[in-house]
């Protein structure tokens, strides 16, 4: 008769044996999967890196990109919306709302961004306990304003939308439930410690919502209800949209 022993040189039923096997099974299935998405990973970071989030992506570079979002995805895709919680950093984004259209790949204006003001950081910060996400922009003075004033060059202004989300399957629901305007530095001078201000009350309205193509736990693309392709990476431990 066979005895098969664990690595503490225990012996193994023959349930623990079959779970075992089946815990390693997942484990390897896994790191096949994160073998084969590192190609499509790294070449979706390569192509994105120039594109200022996609602020001047030109149409057959937004079209190239999100074919390699679609081929990333194929290869390793997400199961489900889970493991969305922490803070986030917008990498790449085709939708006309955040980047705008063609216009900005000349301007780099468009979007989020403005001859008046410039969206420096795009990002989200989930509770997923809570259900929550504030997705959060941050401001800063265009660059003709920061040469022209260099003193208001480190001014940032930060907003965030306050949503709540439910998850089913790859899918996020999303609600609107506030936002939040706060000042973060104003002429080399932390504002930090000011209160923000806040308009929330107690009704929500739909925001649309979202699938989760891919979700490494470091790097995260999802598509929205109308079609607009998002990548996120998670930003490094100790750093914070609160900072």
């Amino acid at each position: 008769m066979l005895v098969f022993f664990d690595i503490f040189g225990s012996a193994l039923s023959h349930e623990s044996l079959s779970s075992t096997m089946a815990r390693t099974m997942c484990l390897a299935t896994a790191l096949l999967l994160a073998s084969a998405a590192g190609l499509p990973r790294q070449a979706l970071l390569d192509a994105i890196k120039p594109l200022d989030r996609g602020f001047r992506a030109t149409s057959d570079e937004r079209k190239r990109v999100a074919g390699l979002i679609t081929t990333l995805a194929s290869t390793a895709p997400a199961l489900s919306a889970e493991g969305l919680g922490g803070e986030w950093e917008l990498l790449w984004s085709d939708a006309p709302d955040i980047v705008g259209s063609s216009f900005g790949t000349i301007t780099g204006a468009g979007g989020l961004s403005s001859p008046f003001a410039d969206a420096a950081r795009i990002g989200q910060s989930i509770d997923a306990a809570a259900g929550t996400i504030a997705n959060v922009i941050e401001y800063r003075p265009p660059a003709w304003l920061a040469s022209a004033a260099p003193g208001l060059a480190s001014d940032r202004l930060q907003q965030r939308v306050l949503l709540a989300y439910t998850t089913s399957g790859t899918r996020c629901e999303l609600t609107v439930r506030g936002a939040v305007v706060a000042p973060r530095m104003a002429l080399g001078v932390s504002l930090l410690a000011l209160p923000p201000l806040t308009l929330q009350g107690d009704l929500s309205l739909p925001f649309g919502s979202f699938e989760v193509l891919y979700n490494d736990g470091e790097l995260r693309a999802v598509r929205t209800k109308q079609g607009y392709f998002g990548v996120n990476r998670r930003l490094p431990d100790g750093q914070s949209w609160d900072e």
